[in-house]
């Protein structure tokens, strides 16, 4: 137990983040991959939303998030442990379309405690500061009128502006469920969020909805979509798109002296990348079937026993755990 708080103390100089999204399915999956995140022992946890898929209930939102990172949760009242061993909440969910399915966050509300009205807010720890964005259409603050029309000028659009523009943080993290821009066939992009965060002085976005993981440079931005945080299954993507496609999580890592954002999270579920380093996108299905895309390429398709080798070879090299 010291141990684990010792490697959890924030240093000024750095901090390491997880990102998990679309999760909350109470499944081995998602115990899978809450297990990888606790032996990555990150400072904090940050959500991009869909944090629980059952009822919007005290203990459903327990066996779906407070059963695997109630050590990240402060104050937690729940009944699978104690809560953040040090007294300090680690854990910062943004909502997503599933946490709204009762039209209501009330339930998600009174299960954390989170700064300012819980639904968007902002934190700062070490050198970044954070800004989690509820972007569902439900949310009173966003003005949402339909899939394409703009919403950066609503009160929360306003509120995100100006906390931008008032931080004093090397690095600022925006991160919300419906992503900006994403090439996944299940859900694709969302037009009513693509707000100017980089005019806005944001240095990169993060978001989930659709289960895939990538990273995508639009006009020399950074936007990732992380997801799904249970690893059940892999959402088909569109072509082109720049990036690579995993199952679970990402750790990332953010210190006073970079200067940039890095191209890749230190540590993945299952980050795939050719021997030269060249980005893929990696799509899977249930039947073994596998499909990879480089941008600029035609689709190729790939051996699955050749593939897991690739992966194996790559990560004992490159991902540390």
């Amino acid at each position: 137990m010291i141990e684990l708080l010792e490697s959890r103390v924030l240093l000024a100089a750095s901090i390491r983040f997880a990102v998990i999204g679309d999760y909350g399915s109470g499944t081995s999956d998602e115990a899978a991959v809450a297990a990888r995140v606790a032996r990555w022992n990150p400072n904090l946890v940050i959500t991009v939303g869909d944090n629980n898929y059952a009822q919007a209930t005290f203990d459903d939102l327990d066996n779906n998030i407070g059963q695997y990172y109630h050590d990240f949760i402060y104050p937690y009242a729940g009944t699978f442990g104690q809560g953040s061993p040090d007294g300090v909440n680690r854990f910062f969910p943004s909502p997503g379309n599933h946490d709204w399915s009762t039209g209501s966050l009330q339930a998600y509300t009174d299960y954390f405690a989170l700064p300012g009205n819980e639904r968007y807010y902002t934190f700062t720890q070490g050198p970044v500061q954070f800004f989690a964005i509820d972007a569902d259409p439900n949310e009173p603050d966003l003005g949402y009128v339909n899939a394409t029309t703009f919403t950066a000028r609503s009160r929360e659009g306003r509120w995100l502006k100006s906390a931008l523009a008032g931080s004093t943080a090397q690095w600022k993290i925006v991160y919300f469920h419906q992503a900006p821009f994403s090439s996944g066939r299940n859900h694709g992009s969302s037009p009513y969020m693509q707000w100017p965060f980089e005019a806005w002085g944001a240095d990169a976005v993060f978001s989930g909805h659709d289960h895939d993981y990538e990273r995508i440079i639009h006009k020399g931005f950074a936007y990732f979509v992380t997801g799904p945080g249970d690893a059940d299954e892999l959402a088909e993507a569109g072509f082109p798109a720049t990036g690579t496609a995993t199952p679970g999580t990402t750790v990332w890592t953010l210190t006073r002296c970079q200067k940039r954002m890095p191209q890749i999270p230190q540590t993945s579920a299952e980050s795939i990348w050719t021997p030269s380093g060249e980005a893929v996108q990696e799509r899977r299905w249930k039947d073994g079937r596998t499909r990879r895309e480089t941008r600029g390429r035609k689709r190729e398709n790939v051996n699955t026993a050749h593939q897991v080798s690739l992966r194996k070879k790559i990560a004992s090299s490159r991902l540390a755990e």
